[in-house]
Parts: C-alpha cells; sequence; structure tokens
C-alpha cells in the first residue's frame, strides 16, 4: 500500500513523464514536412525586415487570420533569425503552454480527479500536436483560448477581477 508521500511522489512523476512526452510530441520532427503555402505566406508576411505597416499591409491582402500571429511572428523571427524553419518553434512553443494551461484550467475545479486524465488527454492529442508543428496561427488562437478561460475562472474567484477580466479580453480580441 502507498503511503501519501509516496503517492505524491508518484503523481508528480507521472506528470513529469506526460509533461516530457507531450514536449518531445511537439518538438520531434518539427520540421519534417515540407512547408504547406499558407506557411510560406505566414513566413513572407512576418519578414522581420520591413515596417510594421508593411507587414499589416501583406496581411490584410493575403490572409484571413487575425494579424496577431504574423506579427509576433515577425518580432519572433528578429530575436532568433529569420530562417525558414524557426518560424514553428514558435507555433510548439505555443502549444505546449496550451497543454499545460489545460490541465492546470482542470486543477481549478472541485473535482481535481481529471487533472491527470485531462494533462494526458491534451499532450497526446494528435489534432494539438499537428498544430503544435504548423507556422500558422491555429496554435496562437488554442493559447488564447484556454488563458482567457483561465482568466475569467480566475476572475470569478478572485477580488482582483477587473485585472483578470481585463487580461482575459484582451487574450480574447487577440
Amino acid at each position: 500500500m502507498f503511503s501519501k508521500s509516496n503517492l505524491n511522489f508518484t503523481i508528480y512523476s507521472l506528470c513529469f513523464l506526460i509533461i516530457f512526452i507531450g514536449v518531445l510530441f511537439r518538438i520531434y520532427n518539427i520540421n519534417y514536412d515540407a512547408f504547406w503555402w499558407d506557411e510560406i505566406l505566414s513566413f513572407w508576411i512576418a519578414d522581420p525586415e520591413i515596417s510594421l505597416k508593411e507587414t499589416l499591409l501583406r496581411h490584410n491582402q493575403l490572409d484571413s487570420t487575425p494579424a496577431t500571429f504574423n506579427i509576433v511572428l515577425k518580432y519572433f523571427y528578429k530575436v532568433f533569425g529569420y530562417q525558414i524553419n524557426v518560424g514553428r518553434y514558435l507555433s510548439s512553443i505555443l502549444g505546449i503552454f496550451s497543454f499545460i494551461l489545460i490541465s492546470i484550467i482542470s486543477l481549478q475545479f472541485k473535482n481535481r480527479n481529471s487533472f491527470l486524465l485531462l494533462l494526458f488527454l491534451s499532450s497526446w492529442n494528435i489534432n494539438l500536436i499537428s498544430a503544435s508543428q504548423e507556422m500558422r496561427s491555429y496554435s496562437m488562437l488554442i493559447f488564447f483560448s484556454t488563458a482567457t478561460i483561465f482568466l475569467f475562472y480566475k476572475a470569478l474567484e478572485n477580488n482582483e477581477k477587473r485585472k483578470n477580466i481585463f487580461y482575459a479580453v484582451s487574450f480574447a480580441l487577440s
């Protein structure tokens, strides 16, 4: 029979293992497939050598998604270099944060038994993994959606409602 400390160690070890495998799934063979035309479009729109105005002009002419991803990608390229393979890492990072945030949201509910199941399902979900390996706005949309849910929940339970509602609305409008 497990003591409480052994059970906690087992749960923490299992969480770490699930997170590690989820991260590995999002990074492994990230640049295996060739870029799709819409990823090349994002690469061209997010060129860090052009002005923000030109980036927005290119985005409005050619892309039907929110401009937030291309703007963040532009500054990501400024920091890490404007190479075609680098852009997918932004999506991967956002995907990693998303599945961790999804499981943190489950900890906020009264029934905390669902935490491990939700962590497992969100880290092994093939659609979330696929979205994390494409240089498109899908992973940012998932991250902003989960962050909005998290902040709204925090606003309902905290005294700092205005600040959390402001952040939640900001994420929702992005």
